[in-house]
């Protein structure tokens, strides 16, 4: 039902979904049952433009570029089967996509190049 004033339009959507929230959910999950490799394209899409602004062919471009390998360890991905999205968590700019492996050990050096040069000299002194 259409309204000009745009609280009212979304409080009436609010309402429609309560009172059939239910049957919502019951149809939602069976399209997920019948559509299961749309349904886990959809949330990947969902997922790179909500949290890196890429759509999938962004991505898949990306990956291609990069012979489908990690941007550091050039491996082709055996973990989740694809590439994690690297990105700049002050800026926000994709770096390139890694491996799961070196995308955790990025994460966990805290994305700080001295500190991974003190873990460098540490492990050519040992």
């Amino acid at each position: 039902m259409p309204y000009k004033d745009r609280e009212k339009q979304l409080q009436y959507y609010r309402d429609r979904y309560l009172n059939k929230k239910e049957y919502i959910l019951k149809i939602n999950e069976q399209w997920r049952q019948n559509n299961i490799e749309q349904d886990k394209q959809n949330k990947r899409s969902y997922h790179l433009k909500r949290f890196y602004g890429i759509s999938c062919d962004a991505y898949n471009k990306m990956a291609e570029d990069q012979d489908y390998k990690c941007a550091i360890c050039r491996k082709e991905c055996n973990v989740w089967g694809q590439l994690s999205v690297d990105h700049n968590h002050n800026t926000h700019t994709i770096r390139g996509l890694l491996c799961h492996h070196c995308n955790a050990g990025m994460g966990h050096f805290r994305d700080d190049p001295k500190l991974l040069q003190l873990a460098i000299r540490y492990l050519n002194d040992g």
